[in-house]
């Protein structure tokens, strides 16, 4: 009886040895799957404002309206820093408007994006 007790043990050290094993394997694959999925959304984010910005460039180049980006943009809970530049200069003779928008998360992530207007 003694013998069938240890086996029970042993089986029971075992069992509970592979559970503690996959939950944790669980565990770690659902954080690493958040995290991934946080900096999707930053990403995302990022793109979105960057096209945003770059839209009302363009915009403001073509009939001529004052362009107003703030430095500081919130969303979803998070604060980006845009910088957006305009330059002119010319390519292949002719005069274009270069607009340029990053985008920066508080994490240091950041995105970027150039486009070409006629003027």
């Amino acid at each position: 009886m003694k013998t069938h007790r240890g086996f029970l043990m042993v089986w029971v050290l075992a069992g509970i040895t592979v559970i503690l094993i996959l939950a944790g394997s669980v565990a770690l694959t659902l954080s690493q799957a958040m995290r991934r999925e946080v900096r999707m959304e930053i990403a995302t984010d990022e793109a979105l404002i960057v096209q945003e910005a770059l839209e009302q460039g363009k915009a403001a180049v073509r009939f001529g309206t004052p362009l107003s980006i703030p430095r500081d943009i919130e969303r979803n809970g998070r604060t980006y820093r845009v910088d957006f530049h305009q330059e002119e200069t010319a390519v292949e003779g002719a005069a274009v408007i270069r607009l340029s928008c990053e985008v920066t998360h508080e994490s240091g992530e950041t995105y970027r994006a150039e486009t070409l207007v006629d003027r």
